[in-house]
């Protein structure tokens, strides 16, 4: 029974992160470059602490 419950929770697990993962790539900025790597833009970058801004 109990594993069961593991296989259960461990596939439940997988297919979030899976699913995650899909979601991330497809909602990603594709021509990201630099050290930012597709953020959306954050509060140093706003302030101009960063050299290399988000876009």
């Amino acid at each position: 029974m109990w594993q069961e419950i593991a296989v259960i929770a461990t596939g439940i697990v997988t297919l979030i992160y899976v699913g995650w993962k899909i979601y991330r790539f497809f909602t990603e900025q594709k021509n990201a470059s630099g050290m930012c790597g597709g953020c959306t833009g954050c509060n140093l970058s706003q302030k101009g602490l960063r050299q290399h801004h988000c876009r």
